[in-house]
């Protein structure tokens, strides 16, 4: 007989490539699991500290968008800061693309009243 043992060893062929297919899936599911177990078991330690840098941010965002009552000083000639700030420069500059030259500047510095 011309084709006598092809079909068994094309028999094993298959079930040894099935078998390799199964251990691949196998293994990746493995991997899988076991990749989840680390991320879970990593996430479940940082909830902690991640709750506590909420609180934080939160608590620090409340204070920094704050309204306080403005301290208006008493006085003839006073350059009064907008936003709660102080002056910190009085000046002459020039700024060629929006004012179109010389102008009289007045910066500030935020203050945490």
């Amino acid at each position: 007989m011309k084709h006598s043992g092809k079909a068994r060893k094309a028999a094993f062929k298959l079930m040894l490539y099935s078998l390799i297919a199964l251990a691949v899936v196998w293994a990746l599911g493995a991997f899988t699991g076991t990749m989840v177990a680390i991320i879970t078991a990593v996430a479940v330690a940082l909830t902690p500290m991640l709750i506590v840098v909420w609180v934080l941010f939160a608590i620090f965002t409340l204070y920094f968008f704050r309204d306080p009552r403005p301290r208006v000083p008493a006085g003839p000639n006073l350059v009064v800061a907008p936003a709660h700030g102080k002056v910190d420069v009085v000046g002459t500059t020039t700024e060629p693309e929006f004012m179109g030259g010389e102008c009289q500047r007045v910066s500030n510095f935020p203050l945490g009243h």
